[in-house]
């Protein structure tokens, strides 16, 4: 069963049901994030109340900040996915504007959840580092302190460390950056992914390299140096397929100075992905993207490439 949205945190009074809900950006849903989640459905099933979360969307710094907005380690819809996956029953998918990013973390308080003598939420879960209000002025303390005039309580979850330094969504994105995707995967506690529905490529692939590719638009997604990967393909029927992902401006095609493609060739599957949504699992790094003499010398690297690809995931 898919979880209620909802479009802010007043829409909660009129389902007649009490919360705990769990606040922050769960961009990427990683071991913090899951151990937040995990704090909020304990609470939730004591109090026997339903679990919710709360998450902005955009994310701040890309209202806040627009010429240098974050990469994003899940779409919504992903997020929404993951979510979902952990238990979560209802989610609060709160549109982010300048507007919004003004209010004082009191004025965010009383207006969306204090100001009605009936507020559902009995419990509040934050991670010990969440920030909220007008220039990130408010913190877990604030909100703990005006909680309690209302009777409210709020869970304060430690942060999860890797390698002696706090897990966060920024880190995975330098590390995908970095290109440390076995790092970036213990963050996550999953494979990296890029998710996106399959739009239509110049035909290069199939026409010149014999090779037919999925196009999937980057669309703001943290990706990984431009190179071929190893990856899984996860389709919209929940089936997996071992492919390979090629991830860079396709040199020997457009120059060096073209956009980011990311095109995925499935080792075992032959039918069209027009249209489709993808989810991709890269799997382990190749080599890099390098721009070759001619076609033909890019079609024998493809097939030396997919040679590699299929030993790794069938032993061959």
């Amino acid at each position: 069963m898919s979880p209620r949205i909802f479009a802010n945190p007043v829409e909660l009074e009129g389902t007649g049901a009490d919360y705990v809900l769990a606040l922050g950006t769960f961009d990427g849903v990683h071991l913090g994030h899951q151990q937040l989640l995990k704090e909020m459905l304990a609470i939730a099933r004591r109090e026997n109340a339903r679990p919710a979360v709360l998450f902005f969307d955009p994310l701040p710094r890309t209202v806040i900040h627009p010429e240098n907005p974050p990469c994003h380690l899940t779409s919504t819809e992903e997020r929404i996915r993951l979510l979902q996956q952990f238990g979560v029953s209802d989610i609060i998918r709160f549109p982010f504007d300048l507007e919004l990013a003004k209010l004082s973390p009191q004025e965010f308080l009383d207006r969306y959840f204090f100001q009605s003598p009936t507020c559902p939420v009995k419990a509040f879960c934050v991670g010990e580092d969440w920030r909220f209000g007008c220039r990130n002025s408010g913190t877990c303390q604030t909100l703990k302190d005006e909680a309690a005039k209302h009777g409210i309580a709020v869970c304060i979850v430690p942060q999860l460390t890797y390698r002696g330094e706090p897990i966060s969504s920024t880190r995975i994105r330098q590390a995908i950056a970095d290109g440390n995707l076995p790092e970036a995967r213990q963050m996550l506690g999953r494979p990296v992914t890029l998710t996106g529905r399959v739009q239509h490529g110049c035909g290069l692939a199939t026409s010149s390299l014999a090779c037919p590719t999925a196009n999937l638009p980057p669309d703001g997604q943290q990706l990984p140096p431009q190179g071929v990967y190893a990856a899984t393909c996860v389709l919209e029927d929940g089936t997996s397929h071992p492919a390979i992902a090629y991830i860079g401006s396709a040199p020997t095609f457009r120059g060096n100075n073209a956009d980011i493609l990311v095109e995925i060739h499935l080792l075992d599957f032959q039918a069209s992905l027009y249209d489709t949504n993808l989810r991709l699992e890269l799997a382990e790094f190749l080599r890099p993207s390098r721009h070759f003499p001619t076609p033909e010398a890019l079609s024998a690297q493809i097939q030396q490439d997919i040679a590699r690809c299929q030993s790794l995931f069938h032993g061959a």
